[in-house]
């Protein structure tokens, strides 16, 4: 990750839209990019795996370690997306930037715990069949999607302090919660995949 920023900086001025950029601001946006180039698709793995018809103990590290290091990259990109935005916009990272990055973090988790629990909640429901499920699971989803953005607004009005809520971790979160502290995986996964 420190390569990227590293060439990014030294090239900056050859780049039409970094080249714009002072040195404050220029060294958080290219670990912005680092942080989005070590990306890890597990979409990618698992069509490799379906491929190579590869199944047993190591396939099942392998993802998971996939997977635990796309949460730890969704986390490293909040920090430096937060840390990008202070120093751009006013030139200086201060306390209360960490308590927002702190405070985003831990709502990620808390709103993504109950986000899963209601994606649970639509499996138990008896007389709903997969695809109409579906329909629920979806607009549920993007009603915590823009619940994220209006309370980056709503915060930065009442508290002077935006606290921006991830949700693409707070999506993953909620399936990793709804797939895992469920009974019913089979009709979770048949509802997600219509």
């Amino acid at each position: 990750m420190t390569l990227v920023p590293l060439v990014a900086a030294l090239t900056a001025p050859y780049v039409s839209f970094l080249s714009s950029y002072n040195v404050l601001c220029l060294v958080p946006v290219c670990f912005v990019g680092g942080a989005i180039m070590i990306a890890r698709s597990p979409s990618s793995a698992l069509a490799v795996l379906t491929e190579l018809n590869a199944y047993g103990p190591m396939t099942k590290t392998l993802l998971g370690v996939t997977v635990v290091s796309d949460i730890a990259l969704l986390v490293i990109f909040a920090i430096t997306t937060s840390f990008t935005k202070a120093q751009c916009s006013n030139g200086s990272f201060e306390g209360t930037d960490i308590f927002s990055i702190f405070l985003a973090l831990l709502l990620c988790g808390v709103l993504g715990f109950i986000l899963g629990k209601i994606l649970t909640l639509f499996m138990w429901i008896p007389f709903i069949n997969s695809p109409t499920r579906g329909l629920l699971i979806l607009p549920t989803g993007y009603l915590f999607f823009w619940a994220s953005g209006w309370f980056a607004q709503e915060s930065e009005s009442l508290l002077g302090l935006q606290i921006a809520v991830e949700p693409l971790l707070l999506c993953l979160i909620a399936g990793t919660i709804a797939s895992n502290e469920s009974k019913n995986r089979r009709k979770y996964f048949l509802s997600v995949s219509v």
